[in-house]
């Protein structure tokens, strides 16, 4: 499965641009764009970045979820740890989420989100212990083709399969737990 995932990244490096591109956000306009929908949190876009901020009394993380359609591809961004316990790369079809990148500062991994209609728990496919230093810029990578998903923080690269993240996918979500934490740019690839 490992080798499946590295060729995968391969194929996407080699091919110049991982697909045709269906979301672009560099977060450098005065306001966030209203695509964007704030579900939880504060979220403010200052300094060339979005910047999520838990308040305590949601009692949730902080999200903002954005909707862009595709079966297949590639998400991009980089993000900072402002004092977050976690934050995620959320990718969710039309009936709920699907799967996950969940970065914290001990590591990261990625998972298959649960069906809660039926009972379901998440399952994690695959993850890092290598530290993710706060309040410093990070670069991920997660490529999605059919059962299978890639994720790569710097120079570590985590690879998973199941079945369900072969489902269509209907937007991105960027949850932040605890404190702060802020995206420079994000860009989703649509390859099928």
């Amino acid at each position: 499965m490992r080798i499946q995932a590295l060729l995968l990244l391969s194929v996407v490096a080699c091919a110049g641009t991982p697909g045709t591109v269906v979301l672009e956000d560099q977060f450098d306009a005065p306001a966030m764009n209203t695509a964007w929908r704030a579900a939880k949190g504060e979220w403010k876009q200052e300094g060339g970045s979005l910047r999520g901020v838990e308040i305590a009394s949601d009692k949730h993380a902080v999200v903002v979820r954005r909707p862009v359609a595709f079966q297949d591809g590639t998400v991009q961004l980089r993000f900072r740890l402002d004092g977050a316990r976690q934050i995620a790369l959320s990718i969710n079809g039309a009936k709920g989420h699907i799967c996950r990148v969940v970065v914290t500062p001990k590591g990261f991994r990625i998972a298959k989100d649960p069906d809660v209609k039926k009972g379901e728990k998440a399952i994690t496919l695959a993850a890092s212990s290598a530290p993710i230093a706060t309040g410093e810029w990070h670069d991920l990578t997660l490529v999605m083709e059919g059962s299978k998903m890639s994720a790569k923080i710097g120079g570590i690269l985590i690879t998973g399969e199941h079945p369900g993240i072969a489902e269509a996918k209907a937007d991105v979500g960027l949850p932040v737990g605890g404190t702060a934490a802020a995206f420079d740019w994000i860009k989703v690839y649509r390859t099928r």
